[in-house]
């Protein structure tokens, strides 16, 4: 998912586009630096859609993604074609227990699929994995854990898979 978002953005703008994960959306980049480069892009972004990025905007000069639900499922797809060795701590057993409901689509929850963009990038915590849920209360968070089974897959995969490094995710020159 990320290298076809990757060569997609690359080519639309006929250089290497950084991106990493971001608080205000999925994913920004600052490579366009300035305020109106950014918003330039957002613009041309929105003109030419691509079946990953839901919609771009721009703030203080940052480019800023938001990902759509196509790009969620292709990521977990992307995880769940991964090799892993099991290494049985308190995170992995974590997701076991999620997975333990089936493989289902990416919920439509921010922080898990903030968690989910982080572990592929290799840029999560165990902290940031076991909290994941948290933020619900109750039975919203039962339903959600039930709902986690493809997500968490695709972490414990990312987690320990033998090529696991940002620079995986950087494509072209």
């Amino acid at each position: 998912m990320f290298y076809e978002l990757q060569k997609y953005l690359n080519e639309l703008f006929k250089r290497q586009v950084k991106l990493s994960p971001s608080r205000e959306a999925d994913l920004a980049s600052n490579s366009f630096l300035y305020e109106n480069g950014a918003c330039k892009a957002a613009a041309i972004i929105n003109e030419t859609p691509h079946p990953y990025i839901l919609r771009a905007v721009q703030k203080n000069g940052w480019l800023l993604l938001s990902l759509s639900d196509a790009a969620f499922e292709a990521l977990i797809e992307d995880g769940r074609a991964l090799n892993f060795a099991y290494r049985n701590d308190l995170v992995e057993n974590r997701l076991l227990r999620f997975m333990r409901h089936g493989a289902k689509p990416c919920p439509e929850d921010e922080t898990i699929r903030r968690v989910l963009l982080h572990t592929a990038m290799g840029r999560d915590t165990d902290a940031e994995i076991l909290t994941m849920t948290h933020h619900k209360k109750g039975m919203e968070r039962v339903a959600l854990e039930k709902n986690l089974g493809g997500a968490a897959e695709a972490m414990l995969r990312f987690r320990n898979s033998q090529n696991r490094s940002s620079k995986n995710f950087v494509l072209l020159p």
